[in-house]
């Protein structure tokens, strides 16, 4: 299953930012169809807000969970166009936090 919160924080004047992947019914069943998940919305769902749940009770204080809406078109160009594997769950987290923290190199620097 795909994990549904990627933990890649980043910190931005002491405060933690992680990216969640973050689907709608629709967006998730279009990703499904390409694919080939097994689960259902509603499995990924309860997963999701569950680990949601956990994460944020292990962030430290000023630090936040923020979900990202998978665009499913956008997230496929950016798998083609950097060669990652469509749907699973690093190439889901690494494109979930460019989303929210922009490019980052090994490094961390942008």
């Amino acid at each position: 299953m795909v994990d549904p919160v990627c933990a890649m924080p980043v910190s931005d004047d002491d405060r933690s930012v992680v990216a969640a992947v973050w689907f709608t019914r629709e967006s998730f069943a279009a990703l499904k169809r390409l694919a080939n998940w097994r689960w259902t919305y509603e499995q990924w769902l309860e997963g999701a807000l569950l680990a949601e749940q956990k994460v944020q009770k292990q962030l430290p204080p000023r630090s936040e969970t923020r979900r990202v809406h998978v665009d499913v078109p956008a997230y496929c160009e950016w798998c083609r166009n950097r060669g990652f594997e469509l749907g699973n769950g690093s190439s889901l987290a690494t494109w979930a936090s460019e989303q929210v923290h922009g490019v980052q190199s090994i490094d961390g620097t942008p």
